[in-house]
């Protein structure tokens, strides 16, 4: 999803680096044109969570929100 639907030279937080299973989207919120998605996915015994800001049918940001 990121090399299809990313803008080019997106910042990825190194997602690209873990093999994430069972996504699950668990927040949204604007910000300024963008819809940004709070999205929680599994890595190994982790739980890791990102936020997604979309604008023009592509991701513009991918911010790491840390892992549990």
């Amino acid at each position: 999803a990121l090399a299809k639907y990313g803008k080019p030279g997106l910042q990825t937080a190194d997602m690209e680096m873990y093999d994430l299973k069972s996504p699950a989207v668990v927040g949204s919120s604007m910000m300024g044109s963008a819809t940004c998605y709070q999205m929680q996915a599994k890595a190994g015994v982790t739980t890791r969570t990102y936020k997604l800001c979309w604008e023009n049918a592509k991701i513009t940001q991918v911010k790491s929100l840390g892992m549990r």
